[in-house]
């Protein structure tokens, strides 16, 4: 079984992020940058916040926030695919988190992969997630398919 380093080194090759150098900020940088990232998602400037992301993974891939930054400002720019490497590594991180796991079903829809979807939104609600969206996202895929 493969490490958690390793799977974190190779989803962050998957993303294949041209152009972008690890850089290893102090923790008062990362504070700011995610400060920043975290303005621009709320500012609805998600290209900004991804870049901003990116930059904190590749210094530090171990803090759970920045893969969240990371994975809901690629899933609002549609890059579904992308986001969904990032949900995945976010899981991995945060194991008995469900958060991810609904997000990616979000992103299996958008993808119209109904299977991977159900599989996603199962694992979410075994994780204990019951919310209202859930139950829509349920609803919705019990129709499709």
């Amino acid at each position: 079984m493969a490490s958690k380093t390793d799977f974190l080194s190779s989803i962050i090759q998957e993303l294949n992020l041209p152009g972008v150098k690890a850089n290893s900020f102090s923790k008062e940088e990362e504070a700011s940058i995610y400060k920043e990232g975290f303005h621009f998602y709320n500012e609805k400037a998600y290209k900004g916040a991804e870049v901003l992301f990116k930059q904190l993974i590749l210094s530090n891939p171990f803090e759970e926030k920045f893969w969240k930054g990371f994975a809901g400002s690629l899933q609002m720019q549609k890059k579904y695919l992308e986001a969904l490497h990032a949900w995945a590594a976010l899981a991995i991180l945060d194991k008995d988190n469900p958060l991810p796991h609904f997000h990616a079903a979000e992103c299996y829809m958008f993808l119209e992969d109904v299977e991977e979807a159900k599989k996603a939104l199962n694992e979410a609600e075994e994780k204990g997630l019951q919310n209202e969206q859930m139950e829509i996202l349920k609803m919705v895929i019990s129709h499709v398919h």
